[in-house]
């Protein structure tokens, strides 16, 4: 039994699916517009997205700035219904808040110094590291062998 030519082209159309091997390579002249048209876009595609997130770190700013300004817009409301008159008849807005703050700075600030002073990070212009201990440490257990007498001085 013979076969058809049925059979023979149908053999031969599934043989053809298979993809011929192209030579496609950047630098070839006529594969260079392709590839600049891709870089531009992919450029264009960038610029978008660092418009969209800098869009988005601009309206999250603002409304950082909003909501702050809603809470001490609040605030000084509540301070003036806190006014107290005095003898003369004055109102006098109490300020104790702005006093203890500013106070509550100055202190973090002198700690944050004396530890920055104690831990050796701090030092000014004309100080060394080693004014409040003289000596060295590799030079501090020679000397204490010495006072006590288990070695010999030179």
């Amino acid at each position: 039994m013979g076969k058809s030519k049925h059979d023979l082209n149908s053999k031969l159309n599934m043989y053809s699916n298979i993809e011929l091997t192209t030579n496609w390579h950047v630098r070839r002249k006529d594969n260079i517009e392709r590839v600049r048209k891709d870089e531009a876009q992919a450029a264009e595609e960038e610029k978008e997205r660092q418009r969209k997130i800098a869009l988005a770190e601009q309206e999250a700013r603002t409304e950082l700035l909003r909501s702050k300004n809603r809470k001490r817009i609040a605030e000084t409301s509540e301070t003036a219904e806190s006014e107290t008159i005095t003898e003369t008849g004055e109102s006098e807005a109490v300020t104790c808040t702005e006093t203890s703050t500013s106070d509550d700075k100055k202190k973090k600030k002198d700690e944050k110094e004396t530890w920055e002073k104690k831990m050796g990070i701090l030092t000014y212009l004309g100080q060394s590291r080693t004014d409040g201990n003289p000596t060295p440490w590799y030079l501090s257990k020679k000397r204490k062998k010495e006072e006590d007498g288990s070695i010999s001085p030179r």
